[in-house]
């Protein structure tokens, strides 16, 4: 038997609406990178974390010169 340790598509639909609509901005506005959106993406964060500081990184996959 297979048990998921998680239901990303379940988890999703309640989202669904919201990720569109917020990836759908993002495209229309064609700001990728250092954006209003990311900035706004960090002050949250930061929020949520109780950090004083934030900032946004890539995943680390592109490796160092």
């Amino acid at each position: 038997m297979r048990v998921a340790a998680f239901d990303l598509r379940a988890q999703q639909q309640t989202l669904r609406e919201d990720l569109l609509t917020a990836i759908d901005a993002v495209l229309s506005e064609g700001q990728f990178i250092l954006g209003g959106r990311v900035e706004l993406l960090e002050q949250r964060l930061a929020e949520v974390c109780g950090a004083g500081w934030r900032i946004g990184v890539a995943n680390g996959s592109e490796g160092f010169a």
